[in-house]
């Protein structure tokens, strides 16, 4: 069966970090901060639930989790299997990358986020790729030849690097196309696109790099910097139909990974 797979950029957290509170219901409140650096976005939701749990050891288990799989809606959920707690966020840029609208209140043990964690996109058709899934790409290279008059080659090659030529979603709804059919905000293309590779929010790097999942639920990944799109703009799968968008990707894998 084929698979529609994900796409998940990186967080960059600022110099300062983002700084938010929990109240645990019988056991007091406690100031948090995820520290600077850059985080991918499911590395992120695990280290917001390593510091929920740090902040007491009195307390049961809190588990973050994102709903990213091949069916998942991309919503983030925070819970514990316990107590009931609220969240007050000190920084909003962190409230609105996990997708939700304010801070947590009344206590309660479970919490969704009511819009699309940023920076993840899911589609909601299989993948096509022109090689297969998980065959990262082409290898090309700098090579030069020179020939001379009896016929002797020479050949120089000083580096090389892995194209992605091609990645299709070849009947994208249009809720995860288009920012104006959005059910869920945040859970289009076109917000991804703008937000994560086109500078729109500063904790996005312009262009970053963007780990590809060929399977949302499981399996390899790889990390590309994509390239060739400057827009949102869109063809329609359908002629005088809008409501089905292809959406192509291509870049150029991070060595390494």
């Amino acid at each position: 069966m084929s698979m529609r797979g994900r796409l998940e950029a990186y967080v960059t957290v600022p110099t300062g970090g983002w700084d938010f509170q929990v109240g645990i219901s019988g056991i007091g409140t406690f100031g948090l901060t995820v520290s600077e650096g850059t985080y991918l976005l499911s590395t992120l939701l695990s280290t917001v639930q390593g510091l929920l749990n740090g902040a007491s050891g009195a307390d049961g288990v809190f588990t973050v989790s994102g709903s990213f799989g091949e069916q998942g809606t991309g919503r983030v959920t925070i819970s514990h299997t316990v107590q009931t707690f609220s969240i007050t966020w000190l920084d909003t840029d962190l409230r609105d990358v996990l997708g939700f609208a304010g801070n947590l209140a009344p206590v309660a043990l479970t919490f969704t986020g009511t819009a699309h964690a940023r920076g993840v996109w899911l589609p909601d058709c299989p993948m096509a790729s022109r090689y297969g899934a998980a065959d990262p790409g082409h290898t090309e290279t700098d090579l030069s030849q020179t020939v001379s008059p009896l016929g002797d080659v020479k050949t120089l090659v000083y580096q090389s690097r892995v194209r992605l030529p091609s990645v299709r979603w070849s009947h994208v709804s249009r809720p995860r196309a288009r920012i104006a059919g959005e059910v869920i905000v945040g859970e289009s293309f076109e917000q991804w696109w703008r937000w994560c590779q086109g500078g729109e929010l500063s904790y996005f790097e312009p262009g970053g790099k963007v780990l590809l999942y060929w399977d949302a639920d499981a399996g390899t990944s790889h990390t590309y910097r994509l390239v060739g799109r400057n827009t949102t703009e869109m063809e329609r799968a359908v002629e005088e139909w809008n409501y089905l968008y292809p959406i192509e990707i291509t870049g150029y894998r991070v060595p390494g990974t």
